[in-house]
């Protein structure tokens, strides 16, 4: 069993756990345990799952949770990926669900972490782990 928390919350993180509802069916081995949000507080949901606490808080959970980190948002993205990186976590512990590590282009990677849906539709993919568009 694959447990996966994601950063974030309602807009791209709900489109996470829509995603991931949407492949229950197939893939059983992933399972949606909560929400790491910097504005929402402990306890509150998301697309019916409990958010745990701030994205600091990541180390708390157990060894065995998976990340991803959905934080799209135009304008937003180069501190949202200084955030995600200044965290610390460790390569290992970001999920995906894109087995090929290239984009349909040829022009950009996929990372650990990165969740490839409608919203990965621009010329690049940033290196950790969060689309966006250049």
């Amino acid at each position: 069993m694959c447990a996966i928390a994601v950063f974030g919350g309602p807009g791209s993180g709900a489109i996470v756990a829509q995603t991931l509802a949407a492949l229950a069916p197939i893939r059983t081995d992933l399972r949606l345990i909560g929400f790491l949000n910097d504005v929402l507080p402990r306890g509150e949901h998301v697309s019916g799952t409990p958010v745990f606490g701030p994205f600091s808080s990541w180390r708390d959970l157990p060894e065995d949770v998976s990340f991803v980190a959905p934080l799209h948002k135009a304008g937003a993205m180069q501190q949202r990926v200084a955030i995600v990186q200044g965290l610390g976590i460790p390569e290992h512990r970001w999920a995906t669900n894109h087995r090929s590590t290239k984009c349909s282009s040829g022009r950009c990677r996929y990372r650990a972490g990165f969740v490839r849906g409608s919203l990965c539709h621009g010329r690049t993919c940033d290196p950790h782990r969060i689309a966006r568009r250049s």
